[in-house]
């Protein structure tokens, strides 16, 4: 299951893509309502170096002439036009040892949806981040008609838009009108968003027609006026790779000052998943981790985002992206527009758009059969791979573990009686899962898909246990990624989530899909880590992740601030039986991808 932990948050636009030559317009140019200009000119001979390279030049030039000290931080305004020549300041920036890099992009589309609908709150905590930049003495760069990069650094504007399409793509409307969904069911059905309530939603920069409906739904029927919109660019990954670490091992203050605020004015979050399985391929295990420590050691942020999971509503929800359609579909990868189109008709699938209810129907009655389960003693569970031309185990997996007598199996559904919330906050959702014993992980377990760790892609993992522990790990790829981060933190060696799935559309579809989002919701799979305290019974309510934790420990439940990690174990080839601990009984569970009760 996905949980939402310690997320970088960014800020984000839309491409230039409509090109309109000198002449009579070409007679498959068509107009985008999303996109930033409609008029580019040819004029003259493009010089010998690529537009990145005089970018380049122009961004050390504006930072020399500025006379950036070590460690100042720097604050980047300007609209998605000028995102290219923005991302290349952030990480010539880094490279010349800059502080902490701030970088606001802004989207006319969104901006003019605001004015139509009369909004004009915004959120405090963006005064906040001003107030912290300008004592820290940082550098201030504002791009805009009257100060555009492009032309000082002799940039064509065809140049800009093929800068701009190398990483992000325009999906055309007509191709966009095959992702069938519906803003009531995502945000209502779905998310479970009160009346008003304000919300965060993070995205990909592809998303932002899906986002406009989402916008437009907001403000005219739910009455939403306070929306945080972050949609990823370079700049995250240019702190990654080119930041000096002591700028990757704190945080602003503001940082945490949003999130705090988030919290206090009860904002819903939504993830729209689509990001680039491989995005993190090239950063240093170790300065991830520096990264993720860094917002752990901040007491004030970490208390504020366990309040938000806890109490106030979040969802997961599958939009694709050519970034994530790529490794799903690569019989389609030489034509974009024709894999989106494919990768949109699933998606509707996937997602059960429209047939929601009834599916969670079914999960429901999985879940009563299972705990009818655990209530007569089936606690342990056993998992054997089976080879398929002999029907015979065939040693890949052969593992049991046993769940605590407090153990019920739960759904998508994340009930937060607090401000009475009863979120669904995986879309797609084809899971039940329960929180396991620390110490009963016994046997071998073999991967049966790829898995991602801090966006890097572990493939054919597999992990020896005893005694609850992972005492053997080894892959075929990125195999230092998982030992690394175990190394660093005990409670990753141990399991904290068993989830059953069975018969799910996403299996069916035979792709891998290198999303984690997906690909656990396809089979059967474990978690290393974080276990979720509302699968047992009577857990007490507390204040503190800290307490938490201490009182999961208590149960012999795993208990690790942030990290859950999801490795999938399913297949055709795998059964599941349930076994009796007080009678030695057993019950198949799981067989040939079926529920068998």
């Amino acid at each position: 299951m996905n949980i939402s932990i310690a997320n970088n948050k960014y800020n984000y636009s839309i491409p230039p893509r409509v090109v309109n030559f000198k002449g009579p317009t070409p007679a498959n140019h068509t107009f985008c309502k999303f996109c930033q200009f409609d008029s580019v000119s040819f004029t003259g001979r493009r010089p010998k170096t690529t537009a990145e390279e005089r970018m380049t030049i122009y961004a050390n030039k504006l930072l020399k002439e500025n006379n950036l000290k070590k460690g100042q931080p720097i604050y980047i305004k300007g609209e998605s036009y000028y995102l290219p020549f923005m991302e290349i300041l952030s990480r010539e920036a880094y490279k010349a040892h800059s502080g902490y890099v701030e970088m606001e992009v802004l989207e006319k589309a969104l901006e003019s949806l605001k004015k139509k609908h009369n909004i004009t709150e915004d959120f405090d905590y963006k005064t906040a981040q001003m107030d912290e930049l300008k004592a820290k003495g940082a550098l201030f760069f504002e791009f805009n008609a009257d100060n555009d990069p492009y032309k000082k650094a002799k940039i064509y504007k065809t140049e800009v838009r093929e800068e701009y399409e190398k990483k992000y793509t325009r999906i055309p409307p007509n191709i966009f009108k095959f992702f069938r969904i519906s803003p009531k069911e995502i945000l209502i059905d779905c998310l479970d968003l009160h009346k008003n309530q304000p919300l965060q939603i993070e995205a990909e920069r592809e998303h932002l027609p899906l986002i406009m409906k989402l916008m437009h739904y907001l403000y005219s029927q739910n009455k939403t006026k306070l929306v945080d919109i972050n949609m990823n660019n370079q700049n995250s990954k240019n702190l990654l790779l080119y930041a000096d670490e002591e700028v990757l091992e704190k945080i602003p203050n503001a940082t945490a000052a949003k999130e705090k605020e988030l919290a206090e004015k009860q904002a819903a979050h939504i993830f729209l998943v689509g990001n680039n399985s491989r995005e993190n391929e090239n950063v240093p295990s170790e300065r991830l981790s520096k990264l993720f420590d860094a917002y752990c050691d901040s007491d004030e942020f970490t208390d504020a985002e366990y309040f938000r999971n806890t109490h106030l509503p979040w969802l997961y929800y599958y939009a694709p992206t050519t970034m994530s359609a790529a490794d799903a579909y690569p019989e389609l990868a030489a034509d974009k527009l024709k894999m989106m189109k494919q990768a949109y008709q699933d998606a509707v699938k996937i997602n059960r758009v429209g047939h929601l209810k009834e599916h969670l129907k079914n999960l429901e009655y999985r879940i009563a059969k299972l705990n009818e389960l655990l209530e007569k003693g089936y606690r342990t569970f056993k998992y054997q791979s089976i080879n398929p031309e002999t029907n015979m185990p065939d040693g890949k997996t052969d593992f049991t573990i046993t769940v605590s007598p407090k153990s019920i199996f739960k759904g998508g559904r994340l009930p937060m009686p607090k401000y009475n919330h009863n979120p669904l906050v995986n879309v797609p959702t084809e899971e039940v899962f329960t929180v396991p014993l620390n110490d009963s992980a016994e046997g071998r377990l073999q991967t049966t898909k790829p898995l991602l760790v801090d966006g890097k892609l572990i493939t054919d993992l597999e992990m020896e246990f005893k005694d609850g522990y992972a005492t053997t790990v080894d892959a075929a790829k990125n195999k230092d990624v998982l030992v690394s981060k175990m190394k660093d933190r005990t409670e990753l060696n141990r399991l904290g989530e068993l989830a059953i799935v069975a018969d799910s559309p996403i299996g069916k579809m035979n792709r891998i899909f290198n999303l984690t989002l997906l690909d656990e919701n396809a089979a059967s799979h474990f978690a290393l880590g974080h276990s979720f305290d509302f699968a047992l019974k009577d857990t007490p309510n507390f204040d503190s992740d800290d307490k938490l934790q201490e009182y999961l420990a208590s149960e012999k439940i795993n208990s690790t601030y942030g990290d859950h990690i999801d490795f999938m174990v399913g297949s055709k080839n795998i059964i599941i039986t349930a076994i009796n601990d007080k009678t030695g009984e057993s019950i198949e569970l799981v067989k040939n991808d079926k529920f068998l009760l």
